[in-house]
């Protein structure tokens, strides 16, 4: 953060009437010279130091815009490896996607299945119908030979 020109006059005034207070309330005796002379090198104490703050400032905020630029960085690396992995989950997907239809297929093929059995099924009833009327049947007619010739 840099100061203005005008911000480093307002301090310097307000120092000096600061200064000026307490050298006055004081009652310091010192001629009006050597109160400047000392009031001068503080004043260039005060400077310097705000010149060493702020150059520390600087260097922070360099410091610091590094240290967002490696964030940076680290950030576009995760989303790559985002985009890799939501390329995985696609891979993922059509591979279950496919599994999906060969399901559907299998299905069909129970259901063809089952169609078949149930024909089965219809036949051997059929069947068994049949058969147990002819033995019905001949039974019958075994009965009635056996009456009439007996």
């Amino acid at each position: 953060m840099t100061l203005a020109k005008e911000d480093l006059d307002q301090i310097k005034n307000h120092f000096f009437e600061w200064a000026y207070q307490w050298a006055n309330e004081a009652q310091v005796t010192i001629g009006s010279s050597r109160v400047d002379s000392d009031m001068l090198e503080r004043m260039v104490r005060v400077e310097e130091s705000l010149a060493r703050q702020m150059e520390l400032i600087r260097q922070t905020i360099k410091e610091m815009q590094l240290r967002f630029a490696q964030i940076e960085k680290r950030f576009e690396q995760i989303d790559k490896r985002f985009e890799h992995v939501e390329k995985r989950l696609e891979l993922v997907e059509m591979r279950l996607e496919q599994i999906d239809k060969r399901f559907e297929q299998v299905e069909k093929r129970f259901e063809q299945v089952d169609r078949r059995f149930e024909e089965l099924t219809g036949r051997i009833d059929r069947f068994m119908i049949w058969s147990f009327g002819t033995t019905v049947g001949t039974g019958a007619i075994v009965l009635g030979v056996l009456r009439i010739w007996l």
